[in-house]
C-alpha cells in the first residue's frame, strides 16, 4: 500500500484482524493491547508524507473500519450480557436480604 514501506499499512491491518479474533474469543485485555500498538503504528504511519495509492489506502481504511465495527458490536453484546448477569445477581441479593430480614 505504501510504496516506500508496503508492509507498514499491512501490519496495521493485520493487528486489526488480530483484535477482531481476540474479541471473538472474548480476550478483551488482548484487544486493548493490540489497540495500543495499532494506535502507535497509525500515528507513525500518518505522521510522515505518504507515497500511497489512494485506492489502496482507502481500501485498507475500509477494512480497518469494518473490523472495528465488528469489535464494537461484540463488545456491546458482551457488555449487555454482563449487565443482565449483574441484574440477576442484584435481584438474588435483594431477595436474600429480604428473606433474611423476614426471618
Amino acid at each position: 500500500m505504501n510504496e516506500d514501506k508496503p508492509d507498514d499499512f499491512q501490519t496495521i491491518i493485520s493487528i486489526s484482524e488480530q483484535m477482531l479474533e481476540h474479541a471473538r474469543q472474548e480476550r478483551w485485555d488482548d484487544v486493548t493491547i493490540c489497540e495500543r500498538e495499532r494506535k502507535k503504528l497509525l500515528a507513525e504511519f500518518f505522521s510522515k508524507p505518504l507515497n500511497v495509492r489512494k485506492a489502496n489506502l482507502s481500501a485498507g481504511i475500509r477494512i480497518i473500519l469494518e473490523k472495528d465495527r465488528e469489535i464494537v458490536r461484540l463488545g456491546a453484546a458482551k457488555r449487555d450480557k454482563l449487565r443482565k448477569a449483574l441484574q440477576k445477581f442484584n435481584q438474588r441479593k435483594d431477595a436474600l436480604e429480604a428473606y433474611s430480614a423476614a426471618g
